[in-house]
């Protein structure tokens, strides 16, 4: 008699990418080989299924109010229509969620190469594309275009 043992699924990082540390912020996604303007970009796959919500601005505001009080990370992504994607993300079991912005990107929010890519740049999005008028941060991204303050675009 066989015994089966579950073990809990871990990515499998496409070995042309790596997570290191980032000189933008914290953690980034960094290729190790070119990557051609125009390619799709894959970052991992096998992760733990992550359950995605839509949320209307308002219920969107209590999910972040929420996991600030439980200390829980999420990953959003706004739609342009006053509504938004989310769902908690554990950056560990979601390597796509380590993508830092840029206001120079190379990539875009589907992650295709919008440039030629050299072997170890840091793979970024412009957050901008993909977040609501209501949102800003602080930019670290060192672009020689860095508007120093990113705010949503939809």
């Amino acid at each position: 008699q066989k015994l089966l043992r579950l073990f809990p699924m871990t990515p499998e990082i496409n070995p042309d990418i790596e997570i290191k540390d980032s000189p933008i912020q914290g953690k980034g996604i960094f290729t190790k080989v070119p990557i051609k303007k125009g390619d799709a970009v894959w970052i991992s796959k096998g992760e733990e299924a992550q359950e995605e919500k839509i949320y209307t601005d308002e219920e969107f505001k209590e999910f972040q109010k929420w996991c600030i009080e439980n200390g829980r990370e999420w990953d959003a992504v706004a739609n342009g229509d006053g509504t938004h994607t989310a769902a908690i993300s554990d950056r560990e079991k979601h390597p796509g969620n380590y993508g830092n912005h840029s206001c120079d990107p190379n990539t875009d929010k589907n992650r295709i190469a919008l440039r030629d890519i050299d072997a170890g740049e840091e793979l970024t999005a412009d957050y901008a594309q993909f977040s609501t008028k209501d949102w800003e941060m602080t930019c670290n991204c060192g672009a020689k275009n860095c508007k120093g303050i990113v705010r949503g675009a939809l």
